[in-house]
């Protein structure tokens, strides 16, 4: 009868048990310094953010009024319909949904 070997063997003693995360030590060598190198770009992509993000949002912001504005100007405005049906239900068919 042969006898089974339960001790682990060296290769399967260096593999992490699965579900449990791999610590820094445990990584190969070159992936550290593509972890490094991806935090830095990471950090710089997040500080400009910070830095430009209140702007972005003004100018986008402007340019959907500029956009619905001149819309409006042109009479072909995608917002009149729904306007003037939210007015008859609102105030119950009393203020007329076109001015005169």
């Amino acid at each position: 009868m042969l006898a089974l070997d339960t001790a682990p063997s060296a290769a399967s003693a260096q593999r992490p048990a699965l579900g449990r995360p791999i610590a820094h030590t445990e990584r190969a060598a070159g992936a550290l310094p593509l972890r490094e190198g991806l935090d830095r770009i990471d950090a710089a992509i997040h500080e400009w953010l910070i830095a430009s993000s209140i702007a972005i949002l003004r100018i986008s912001l402007g340019s959907i009024f500029l956009g619905f504005g001149a819309l409006k100007l042109l009479g072909v405005s995608p917002a009149a319909n729904l306007v003037e049906a939210t007015t008859h239900i609102l105030f119950v068919g009393l203020v007329p949904a076109r001015p005169s």
